[in-house]
């Protein structure tokens, strides 16, 4: 049983996979599309340090290929946040590309709209 691709239960790769993060940071988008469509729960992979996804990162650069082909993936988490707190909306918003904005709030509206509507980083005291 090959195991490339996969994730443990916190995101991170297990040891001797292929990176979906480091397919997005070299901008080689065929290695990423080849690890999304041999395991779609690779969206779920999570930098240690950055607590980035693949998502984040791809939003915040401004990769709207990379963006397009992790939304095609029914494992993606809107509500995870990366080390400062941001959600991949908040990250989308970092790159001022309002194409990408709007496909990632388009993607949240339909799948977790809950999310739009009581944003896990706010607080009742905010």
């Amino acid at each position: 049983m090959s195991v490339q691709g996969a994730t443990n239960r916190k995101g991170s790769l297990l040891e001797g996979q292929r990176s979906l993060l480091r397919a997005i940071r070299l901008e080689d988008l065929d290695q990423a599309q080849s690890i999304l469509g041999e395991n779609p729960d690779s969206v779920l992979e999570i930098d240690p340090t950055t607590r980035e996804t693949g998502l984040h990162v791809s939003a915040k650069n401004a990769l709207g290929e990379f963006v397009d082909a992790i939304l095609e993936s029914p494992s993606v988490d809107f509500s995870l946040q990366d080390a400062r707190g941001y959600d991949v909306l908040q990250s989308a918003m970092e790159s001022l590309d309002q194409t990408i904005v709007q496909k990632i709030h388009s993607a949240m509206s339909e799948r977790a709209p809950h999310l739009l509507n009581n944003p896990p980083h706010l607080t009742a005291d905010q």
